[in-house]
């Protein structure tokens, strides 16, 4: 298992080929590191980067900086390294051309699996987003694989210029398998866009496990006057009803913004557990026809509780670590369903 080259191209063990190596930009290299580059220049690969001056170990010092000085001289001094005023030239030469074109705050990789290319994307802003992608691809089909439900479903795409452009939607750091096969057999049709057939206002009963409080509109604990609650880190149990009389099997419950976690009951039956934007869970199956119960159980961090118990007065803290990176003044992070709180249906 290691890095091979063949006809000019760098070769993975999974088969993915590379014509270019780029380097970091650092002014350390180990001897070791260099002689293996130095080898692949000899097979004829192309190898782009910044010359070093020195190694970053003191293993052999200081003979070790003498041979990275002197493997230097010969690779860079004679042009068998490129350099960035190369990177244009190089591109053009080897007719390399963009992998993936898209924001830069989408990272991506690739990989071949058989006759499979598998591309992972992930959105790197916390919202969400419509992105344009351009892969370097024109011969396959592309489907989404979605990593958090398992659900694969095919997109629409274009191929323009030789590649392969599709739109795509991001929820908050969302990720997704861009998945370019041969055929999309057993992908389904793309998710239809949901629409608020009703808002479920509360008002609310939120249990914590030493009071039960009641709450005509979503505030985040931290926003509480009482100081048992505004520092409260744990689980707490939101709890409301509402009425419903057509059943639709793929209702959707929005529960809009969550800090951090919730596990959602109807009617008593356990229905999903959310720990990501966006907090939406299919509860048709546990609908009925008239008044329904709808319970909540949210958990938050224990930086609240760490910063209550840092409080002035504060003779028996709840909570005990080893380290400390907060004190009275920390910022409290906000806590609960905040919701606004809907269920949706496909349109």
């Amino acid at each position: 298992n290691r890095l091979t080259v063949e006809n000019g191209q760098f070769v993975l063990p999974n088969g993915m080929r590379y014509s270019l190596l780029v380097l970091p930009e650092s002014e350390t290299m180990r001897p070791a590191l260099l002689k293996r580059i130095k080898d692949f220049i000899i097979e004829g690969a192309a190898v782009l980067g910044p010359e070093p001056n020195r190694s970053p170990s003191l293993e052999n010092f200081p003979d070790s900086d003498e041979e990275v000085k002197k493997l230097a001289a010969e690779l860079w001094g004679e042009g068998r390294v490129l350099t960035g005023k190369d990177l244009t030239g190089t591109l053009q030469q080897l007719s390399v051309i963009p992998d993936v074109e898209c924001s830069s705050s989408i990272l991506w990789k690739h990989r071949q699996d058989g006759e499979r290319d598998i591309y992972f994307l992930s959105n790197q802003r916390n919202r969400e987003r419509t992105a344009t992608l351009s892969f370097r691809l024109n011969d396959r089909k592309p489907a989404l694989w979605w990593p958090d439900s398992g659900r694969i479903e095919t997109v629409p795409y274009e191929v323009i210029d030789g590649r392969t452009t599709l739109s795509l939607h991001f929820e908050p750091t969302a990720s997704v398998f861009v998945v370019f096969g041969k055929d999309t057999a057993g992908a389904l049709e793309p998710t239809l866009p949901l629409q608020a057939v009703a808002k479920l206002n509360g008002p609310w009963q939120l249990s914590f496990p030493s009071q039960d409080v009641s709450m005509k509109k979503l505030i985040s604990w931290t926003k509480h006057r009482d100081p048992a609650i505004k520092y409260f880190s744990g689980t707490a149990t939101y709890k409301t009803t509402f009425r419903i009389n057509k059943i639709n099997p793929g209702t959707i419950l929005d529960l809009g913004r969550v800090d951090e976690m919730a596990k959602v009951r109807v009617n008593g039956q356990e229905v999903g557990t959310l720990w990501k934007p966006p907090y939406t869970v299919t509860i048709g199956h546990a609908l009925k026809s008239g008044e329904n119960t709808l319970e909540v159980d949210v958990v938050n961090t224990w930086l609240n509780r760490l910063v209550g118990d840092a409080q002035d007065g504060v003779t028996n803290p709840e909570t005990f670590t080893t380290t400390k990176s907060w004190n009275a003044e920390t910022r409290l992070q906000s806590a609960g369903l905040l919701g606004p709180v809907e269920l949706k249906q496909a349109e």
